[in-house]
């Protein structure tokens, strides 16, 4: 099934939901991502770009074509973190193999997480499956592109992808 939604960089997600009572900032503070601010077009080199959207429920974070935040250790575990506080969902697709991951919290904890690995860039093997499935999440599960994949998990959870440029935010870390 193809899915219809706009996506400016890479595939690591990261929703997080009852937040919107809070600005940008604030939402972006509590990941400690407190040194970006709000720029009106894509830098030429966007490797410390990020991209936020607010879908009326969910505000998403989406990463860069570099995968800068994915590569932040310190994002990573300031997901599960504040996981522990919020529900929310933080979903990866690889870039050049056939991986794909996704882990949700609800109600201060961690109650699904699904890692796909892909060693020899054509295969599928599943490393980390924990708690029970989501809802929907094995129909999702059947679409070949595995960023349908996670993004059909997403939007079972609720989360509403943006649809074009216009509904979305772009953040450059300060020098």
């Amino acid at each position: 099934m193809k899915r219809e939604y706009y996506l400016p960089g890479c595939p690591f997600f990261t929703f997080i939901n009852d937040v919107n009572a809070l600005t940008d900032k604030e939402i972006l503070a509590l990941f400690k991502l407190d040194n970006y601010k709000l720029v009106k077009e894509v830098p030429l080199d966007d490797r410390n770009t990020i991209y936020l959207h607010r879908d009326g429920r969910w505000v998403h974070i989406m990463d860069n074509y570099f995968y800068s935040l994915w590569h932040q250790q310190s994002f990573r575990e300031q997901i599960n973190e504040l996981g522990e506080k919020y529900e929310i969902f933080s979903c990866t697709a690889g870039d050049v193999d056939k991986s794909f991951d996704f882990k949700y919290y609800k109600n201060g904890k961690k109650i699904r997480e699904y890692v796909v690995a892909s060693p020899n860039y054509n295969d599928q093997v599943i490393k980390v499956d924990i708690g029970e499935p989501l809802f929907g999440e094995s129909k999702a599960l059947q679409n070949e592109d595995e960023l349908n994949k996670i993004l059909c998990v997403a939007e079972q959870l609720g989360i509403v992808l943006p649809k074009n440029a216009d509904q979305i935010l772009i953040y450059k870390k300060e020098e």
